[in-house]
């Protein structure tokens, strides 16, 4: 690995740390651009998962508040998410 690569991880607990992990989530808040090139501001508040040893990633919240985007080998589609 580069130096570089090496200094990131062991900043962030290690090499065994990042190899452990199976999901990982990001939160995010878009604007500018993006955000307009998507009609009712479905993208300014966003939730991802990714199972890391698979293929899917999941946007919870898209296209739709009820929804969520699955992108999972090649293929896409969204489901409605039942209320708790």
């Amino acid at each position: 690995m580069s130096r570089l690569l090496d200094e990131i991880l062991t900043a962030h607990g290690g090499l065994g740390r990042w190899q452990a992990m199976t999901a990982l989530t990001a939160h995010g808040r878009f604007g500018g651009l993006l955000r307009s090139r998507f009609p009712g501001n479905r993208l300014a508040n966003l939730t991802a998962r990714v199972q890391l040893a698979e293929q899917p990633v999941v946007l919870h919240g898209f296209p739709q508040r009820d929804q969520q985007a699955v992108f999972d080998q090649g293929t896409s589609g969204s489901r409605r998410v039942m209320a708790n």
